[in-house]
């Protein structure tokens, strides 16, 4: 296994030391967590099997002659283990409706979860395993996060291809018991080939980060089995990682701290989580004073300068484009339109003339002094009146978080799978520490094609 008898070193093996303890000692808590990260991942990805980028994404892997026998949730085909998890992973993200961490400046399940779940079933791991196993590539993937913050996210990477490629491979090593050594060779292969950049958020590309970080995390582990020789310390390494960041912080990213899976917020809007405190804010306002669209004369967002390159499009011609525009979600929020639903965010509801006409009267003031995730909203009325809040990104826990959770999940999968099969995926989730079959969890998410009528 990961732990060493040995004292670490390099900055690699102590990363990874620190994490394997928060792993191997989580409670109850944090493997419950995972369990809730999974349910929403499995949503997500369930829903997101018929995106058009997920059908690209298919129709190349066809003309590369992939083939093979691992499941791709959602839908009926079959690849192999690499390419499912490329597949998977981008299917997970292409909603943008999928889990966040903070500290790791990206989204921790959409790259995690399908190299973990793809080689779990291929090696018969028990759920348990699984469990430790993305507790702790989540944990590896949130030090480097820690590690190589703020510039590495300001100067335009993806923790989401960069962290999750990492802490994927981790998490894989574990699964195929990789002792110490090998695990740091995996991170290195993997670190050597994570990539992510911020120019892509709107583009079907940033969905590509995840399921690219899902293989690239997957094959390092499976490489560094093999004994490939790679960088053992790319943490440490003053060309390693250090060449994605000007700020280095080894003492955050080694120091003892609680599972870091227990910091994963949820999403309970289909945007980029940069928008919620806005959507929450306009919608207090609305409700609180009993405004309607046709009241409203301007809406004002007061937002941090660094939302300009995430999530302040001005211009939107697409569904995905309009999830990174602030002044975009603020326009639904007035016209009435359910940020949470899928369907929301396409083109012929962007194009609604009460839509359009509502993004026209919203400006995004970018301005220092909020504090992180904070968003000021102003609205001033035909009347003159004025009002204005101050909201945060919603973030659920303990029961509510549960509830929240199982209904969001039931609202993606059931269109999908259908009532009998989603419930049984639920609950084979929520058993997983008892399942020693991960396999079937995975093939309970395969689109079963209709039989042909008069067959039985």
């Amino acid at each position: 296994m990961i732990a060493s008898e040995v004292l670490p070193r390099t900055l690699t093996e102590r990363i990874l030391d620190a994490a394997t303890r928060s792993a191997l000692s989580a409670g109850a808590e944090a493997r419950v967590m995972a369990q809730r990260c999974l349910t929403d991942w499995f949503g997500c990805a369930i829903a997101g099997a018929s995106d058009p980028l997920v059908e690209k994404l298919l129709a190349a892997a066809r003309e590369l002659s992939s083939e093979g026998r691992s499941p791709l949730v959602g839908r009926s085909e079959r690849l192999s283990l690499s390419d499912a998890a490329l597949v998977n992973g981008a299917a997970g993200h292409a909603l943008d409706y999928d889990d966040t961490l903070l500290a790791m400046v990206g989204h921790p399940s959409a790259p995690i979860a399908p190299a973990l779940l793809g080689l779990a079933a291929r090696v018969n791991a028990s759920g348990a395993d699984l469990v430790t196993a993305y507790i702790l590539a989540m944990d590896v993937a949130t030090r480097v996060g820690i590690l190589l913050a703020p510039d590495h996210y300001e100067r335009g990477f993806h923790g989401t291809g960069t962290g999750g490629a990492i802490g994927a491979a981790a998490g894989c090593s574990y699964l195929l018991g990789l002792d110490a050594a090998a695990c740091a060779v995996a991170i290195g292969l993997a670190g050597t080939r994570a990539a992510g950049l911020k120019a892509s958020f709107g583009s079907e590309a940033k969905s590509l980060h995840a399921g690219w970080a899902a293989l690239v995390g997957l094959t390092a582990a499976f490489w560094a089995k093999q004994g490939f020789v790679g960088a053992s310390d790319i943490a440490g390494d003053k060309v390693g990682l250090r060449a994605l960041s000007e700020t280095f912080n080894p003492e955050g990213a080694t120091a003892d701290h609680p599972p870091h899976i227990l910091d994963v917020k949820f999403k309970f809007h289909a945007a980029c989580h940069g928008t919620h405190a806005t959507i929450e804010a306009l919608g207090e306002i609305l409700r609180e004073h009993r405004i309607t669209a046709d009241d409203v004369e301007a809406v004002r967002v007061q937002a941090d300068p660094k939302v300009d390159t995430v999530c302040n499009r001005q211009v939107v011609n697409s569904g995905l484009e309009a999830k990174f525009s602030l002044r975009m979600v603020s326009a639904f929020v007035l016209a009435g339109v359910d940020t949470a639903a899928i369907d929301s965010y396409g083109t012929e509801v962007i194009s609604r003339g009460d839509v359009r006409r509502a993004f026209d009267r919203v400006t995004v003031e970018l301005v220092e002094g909020l504090e992180a995730g904070e968003t000021k909203v102003i609205v001033v009325a035909k009347d003159g009146r004025s009002f204005q809040a101050t909201g945060v990104a919603q973030h659920l826990r303990g029961d509510a978080a549960q509830r929240a959770l199982e209904a969001k999940f039931r609202a993606l999968v059931i269109p999908v799978l259908g009532d009998t099969a989603a419930e049984r995926l639920l609950g084979g989730i929520q058993s997983l520490e008892s399942c020693d079959d991960v396999a079937s969890l995975m093939e309970a998410t395969v689109l079963r094609q209709p039989e042909p009528l008069g067959l039985r």
